[in-house]
């Protein structure tokens, strides 16, 4: 296995008015083959309310001898602090129990500091065997929070306490104007493991945008390019600006998403207060989704955006 076997710390805090219930090792087999099907190397932090003392002990020797470089946490105190510290390790995976009563008030607060954005990863562990828990509650949970077509949230729902089958879903939301959409993502049970329903990126499966309204920037240094996008006049003027047009317009096409565009004269540049101008202040300051015209990767505007490769032959 590619993990460490390291145990980075453990943190079980008795403290509190729910009372902590017997080990259950369900959760750890699953939590280990999720990550060799579904994730890729990854660090554990389990926020799990329903383990005692002893318990959290014994799940992270299982975990440990897995090879899973973990911590610990029965409660939701010091998440937001320890977040901070996380907001630059890719390699992070957050394992939740929905049951616990700390799970809605800690998905709220990952929210606000954007931590369902890739390449954050989301495990939630939810009971599906007790009376009245449905995934209705799971939507209701996410409708108005920001697991957009990037975001990673798995959802692994126990359906059979016999074979301890679970149901693994995903959830994410195409875009603000949206609800949540479910994913079929296969299930897992104890001996089979996990069963994928398939293995592709999140970029090939959820391709349908929903016509979401996208906004993009174009660079044109002559106002009269506007009148030659695609009839392939004077195409030595603003020729980045024409290549990359109908690249755009297939992209909103293939993603049913439609686009307006803005213009400005210039890719953009640092000013003396500190902001941007042009192309790079409006993706700066969110004014668009996304550029509509290919820019050079200087140093200065380097975590500032986010350059994408065009993976597309040039002969």
């Amino acid at each position: 296995m590619l993990f460490f076997a390291r145990v980075l710390g453990i943190v079980a805090i008795l403290a509190g008015t729910r009372r902590a219930v017997a080990f259950d090792s369900w959760f750890v087999d699953l939590i280990d083959d999720s990550i060799t099907v579904l994730f890729p190397p990854v660090r554990v932090s389990a926020h799990l309310c329903r383990v005692d003392q002893d318990g959290a002990i014994e799940l992270s020797r299982r975990m440990s001898r897995k090879g899973l470089v973990h911590d610990i946490h029965r409660e939701f105190q010091g998440f937001e602090l320890r977040t901070r510290h996380d907001g630059w390790d890719h390699r992070i995976l957050y394992v939740v129990d929905l049951d616990c009563d700390y799970a809605i008030p800690l998905l709220r607060a990952a929210n606000s500091s954007g931590q369902f954005s890739a390449p954050m990863r989301w495990l939630l562990l939810r009971d599906g065997t007790i009376a009245g828990n449905s995934m209705a509650h799971v939507d209701q949970t996410f409708r108005n929070m920001a697991v957009y077509p990037d975001s990673e949230v798995i959802v692994a729902t126990k359906l059979r306490v016999e074979d301890n089958l679970a149901e693994i879903t995903s959830v994410y939301r195409p875009s603000p104007y949206h609800g949540v959409i479910t994913e079929n993502r296969g299930n897992w049970t104890m001996d089979g493991g996990v069963r994928a329903a398939n293995l592709h990126a999140a970029s090939r499966r959820r391709r349908n945008l929903r016509q979401t309204p996208l906004k993009s920037c174009l660079v044109m240094t002559d106002p009269d390019t506007i009148n030659h996008l695609t009839d392939y006049e004077n195409k030595h003027i603003d020729a980045v600006t024409k290549a990359n047009y109908p690249w755009m317009l297939h992209i909103a096409s293939r993603t049913n998403a439609t686009i307006d565009f803005r213009v400005t004269n210039t890719w953009g540049y640092r000013q003396e207060n500190g902001s941007w101008t042009g192309l790079t202040g409006m993706l700066q300051r969110r004014e668009i989704d996304i550029g509509g015209t290919g820019t050079y990767l200087i140093q200065q505007r380097i975590g500032v955006i986010d350059y994408v490769q065009l993976y597309t032959r040039t002969k």
